[in-house]
């Protein structure tokens, strides 16, 4: 069982594929069928940028939080979640970068994407899961209208980029990553993704 159809075409012409393997997406469970998505972008203050689940991609996540140093009146990073690099956020939290804990799944999703304006799913694309793999969190973004940051030349990126939900980015260096986001980071594009 395969949960991106990337899959199928990364392993295209190997034995087991016939009529052996099933692409089941890792959608939203029936858990949220009575929730309410929010109907608009709502501009206030800053825009507020989530982080959310295992923190474990070092260069996107040290690029993000320089980001958000150098621009710290247009932008604020809300992150909830736990791993590796979950210190490091501890540690240059301040008014613009805040650490809220752990998140349960499913329970505490709708609060969270009512509190964030884009959700930053930048992985390290030098891994093939990376690549290949679609997240729940696309999937959860779409529910509650809260548009995506993702890493460039990823199946995710090529997602996003179909459904008009959001940007892709490369984070080959700092300069690079910040010009990218500062062009995406407006309220404008926000309202239309």
């Amino acid at each position: 069982i395969f949960t991106s159809p990337a899959f199928l075409y990364h392993y295209k012409g190997w034995k087991f594929i016939n009529n052996k393997v099933y692409v089941i997406e890792n959608k939203l469970s029936s858990y949220f069928t009575s929730h309410k998505r929010p109907k608009n972008y709502k501009e206030n203050g800053r825009i507020k940028i989530g982080l959310l689940g295992l923190l474990r991609y070092e260069r996107p996540i040290k690029m993000l939080v320089n980001f958000i140093k150098d621009n710290t009146k247009t932008v604020k990073l809300i992150c909830y979640g736990d791993g590796p690099y979950k210190d490091f956020i501890i540690e240059n939290s301040d008014e613009n970068i805040i650490y809220k804990g752990s998140l349960k799944s499913p329970e505490d999703l709708e609060k969270i994407y009512g509190h964030i304006d884009i959700n930053f799913i930048v992985y390290e694309n030098t891994l093939l899961n990376v690549r290949l793999a679609l997240p729940n969190k696309l999937y959860e973004s779409v529910f509650w209208n809260v548009p995506i940051i993702c890493s460039k030349n990823t199946y995710l990126s090529s997602v996003v980029k179909k459904w008009m939900v959001g940007s892709e980015v490369s984070f080959d260096t700092q300069k690079e990553f910040n010009n990218q986001l500062q062009s995406l980071f407006k309220k404008t594009w926000i309202k239309n993704k």
